[in-house]
Order: structure tokens, then C-alpha cells, then sequence
């Protein structure tokens, strides 16, 4: 298995810091959030990690030569952020097998391992992680999950409990086609979400599933953020 860590984004909401440093760069207790996801990876015994870089891609790409990371790493560029998914599809040129990715602007302490089990067990096409969440403010999508198959993903939902996704994935390549079905639908000034492939997915009844989540999870978007998980 293949692992995948998109950094191609800008981290607009990390203020003064983000306009210094690439997102996936800053330093949790010394250690940048980029290092934890590629750790979290090699747990996951992957043969290799595709770094997809973009915004402030000459300081990623540094970064990543700086040091052995005891894994193969390659790097693949998306010259245009068009959302998530569209990064995603970067890495087809580069993938034949089933990939696992982590999304680096969260610290995500876990075991991969039963994800992993999940995902060959039932020959799914796609499973994730999911956390319950009480009187939920944030703006993530809400997975509606039955028998540990997601049946829809909401943007807006109003309910006291709610299950959010954990920006951790496992995909089969097929992902790459839908994906590519789908930009031709976009307009010029439109993202491709993965939360829009999924829900394709789920209308082809493609075995898209989820597992809860058993750890730590902590999303990193603000400065504010940054500043509150290092004075602990």
C-alpha cells in the first residue's frame, strides 16, 4: 500500500505564520505536522509516500530533502488548488494499488491497523475514520453511517450529536476515475471536494464505509491552535 499526504494548500486561516511558513511545516512541540503524518504512515508499513506539494512547494520539497525519514518519498505537483480531490488525482500517474492518506493539518495519534483490516475485509472502495461529536460548530461535513457504510454526507447539519470524518482514508485508484468524471462537470472557478467523490461513489453503491475513531485528534487551522497545543 501507498501512502498520500497532500500539502498543496495555503493555510489561509494560520494568519501572520502562514504567510512565513507552509502549514505543514509548523512545529507542534518541535516537531512539524508533516513529520507526524509521514510517522503515522510508516506505522502503516506503507512501501512508499507521495508528498503532493503547491503553495510554498520549494520550502516542502526542502524540508523533505533536509533528512532520512526512513521511507521512500517522492513529490508530484498540483499547479492549480481545485480542491482536495483534485490534489488527490495528482497521484495517478504514480498509483496502481490501494493508497492510504492523512491530511497534515492535524496531529492524528492512532492505530491505522484496524482501518486497514476494515478496508481488506470488506473489499471497500473507500473507508475513513468518524469521530461522534456532541452539539458540533464547526463547519466539517456529517457523515450519516449505517452498519459502517456512509449512506450521505451533509455540509450543514443542525442535531445535538453528529459523526465527523477523520481526515484519515483509504482508497482504491478507481477514486482517479470518478474524480476525472467529475471535473468535467465543474466550472472554472469550482473546487472538486472528496466529499463530493464519495457521494458519487455512494450513488454507484460503491462500498464507501467508516470506522469510529479511537485516539487523538486535534485540527490545527489557526495560529490560535498552534499557539494553545505548543503550551502544553
Amino acid at each position: 500500500m501507498i501512502g498520500l499526504i497532500p500539502t498543496a494548500g495555503k493555510g489561509t486561516r494560520l494568519g501572520d505564520l502562514g504567510k512565513k511558513i507552509h502549514k505543514s511545516l509548523v512545529k507542534i512541540n518541535n516537531t512539524t505536522l508533516l513529520e507526524r503524518a509521514i510517522n503515522n504512515l510508516k506505522k502503516a508499513n506503507v512501501s512508499k509516500i507521495i508528498i503532493i506539494v503547491g503553495y510554498k512547494k520549494e520550502q516542502v520539497i526542502s524540508f523533505l530533502n533536509s533528512k532520512d525519514f526512513g521511507v521512500r518519498i517522492e513529490t508530484i505537483i498540483q499547479e492549480e488548488q481545485k480542491g482536495l480531490a483534485h490534489a488527490i488525482l495528482q497521484a495517478e500517474i504514480m498509483v496502481n494499488e490501494p493508497f492510504i492518506i492523512q491530511l497534515p493539518d492535524n496531529i492524528i495519534e492512532a492505530d491505522f491497523s484496524n482501518l486497514i483490516n476494515e478496508f481488506f475485509k470488506n473489499d471497500a472502495d473507500l473507508i475513513q475514520f468518524y469521530k461522534m461529536v456532541n452539539n458540533p460548530k464547526d463547519s466539517l461535513p456529517t457523515l450519516f453511517i449505517k452498519n459502517n457504510f456512509i449512506v450521505d454526507i451533509v455540509k450543514e447539519y443542525n442535531g445535538d450529536k453528529c459523526c465527523k470524518g477523520v481526515p484519515v482514508y483509504i482508497i482504491k485508484p478507481i477514486f482517479f476515475d470518478y474524480c476525472k468524471e467529475l471535473m468535467k462537470t465543474l466550472k472554472s472557478n469550482e473546487e472538486l471536494r472528496e466529499t463530493d467523490v464519495m457521494l458519487k461513489m455512494i450513488k454507484d453503491k460503491r462500498k464507501v464505509m467508516a470506522i469510529e475513531f479511537d485516539g487523538k485528534l486535534v485540527h490545527i487551522t489557526t495560529d490560535k491552535d498552534v499557539e494553545k497545543e505548543n503550551s502544553n
